[in-house]
């Protein structure tokens, strides 16, 4: 087992699964980051990083009514 979510994510990668699924890497989504893993899919990829996602999206929210 894995000791932190990137050590995970990068263990995934070498045993070529996708860590949301589980499903086989027979594509290969992500960010570009390898600490920010790889997914099989943009679906599996949104879900694993959903609460960064939604974060990211309130904060640009807030800095656009702040502007106005």
């Amino acid at each position: 087992m894995a000791e932190t979510e990137e050590a995970f994510l990068r263990q995934c990668e070498t045993q070529g699964i996708c860590p949301a699924c589980r499903g086989a890497l027979t594509s290969r989504v992500g960010s570009g980051a390898r600490s920010k893993g790889v997914f099989c899919s943009l679906k599996c990829f949104g879900d694993w990083h959903a609460g960064d996602l939604w974060r990211r999206h309130l904060e640009r929210l807030k800095e656009q009514g702040e502007r106005s």
